[in-house]
């Protein structure tokens, strides 16, 4: 347990949280903890766990997006919005069928950018016609980097959905309820 004195000027009290997480010694000092969650000890758990935390930023990073689409462009994309969301909560509660859900949608996605980026090299869409060539090429350039980035994903939430195809229920169990070390804080008053 790690154990941070802090001072406070005599005349000061801490203030009693609602919570009443503040406990007082018999020297009329206060301490406080809190908790921090760590990586697992295991070297095949703390791989499994890096991957379970950016599978679930990317995951809510995607809700965000297929959000914003359905705002904005077609309400179609609130359906959609439940993919991202089961790949989020796969990696939140470690489920292998959620993160399946995951993997197909990066990889539907994927081959939609791909099929885009030939229809916008080919000058396939109607629309292109009244634009630059050089538009064209930087329109490709940026489907091209979309398409590179995920890839890129694909291959963290694939890794991840392998991570967990190899562990076993206790192991899950183990990332489930996570690793957490106490914090305490000690308010000197004398």
């Amino acid at each position: 347990m790690t154990s941070i004195p802090v001072a406070i000027p005599i005349g000061e009290s801490p203030r009693q949280t609602s919570d009443g997480n503040f406990t007082q010694t018999n020297d009329g000092n206060f301490t406080q903890t809190h908790y921090v969650e760590t990586q697992p000890e295991d070297i095949k758990l703390q791989q499994c766990w890096r991957y379970g935390k950016t599978v679930k930023l990317l995951a809510g990073i995607d809700v965000f997006f297929c959000f914003l689409a359905g705002l904005m462009d077609a309400p179609i994309f609130f359906i959609f919005l439940l993919l991202p969301y089961s790949g989020y909560k796969g990696a939140k509660d470690y489920n292998i069928a959620y993160i399946a859900f995951y993997v197909l949608y990066c990889m539907v996605l994927l081959g939609v950018k791909v099929v885009q980026f030939y229809n916008v090299i080919t000058r396939r869409y109607d629309y292109l016609d009244k634009y630059s060539n050089n538009y064209i090429i930087w329109l490709g350039v940026f489907n091209a980097l979309y398409i590179i980035i995920q890839l890129w994903i694909l291959r963290i939430v694939l890794g991840f959905y392998n991570k967990l195809l190899r562990i076993n229920a206790s192991d899950r169990n183990k990332l489930l309820v996570g690793t957490y070390i106490p914090i305490t804080t000690t308010y000197i008053f004398s």
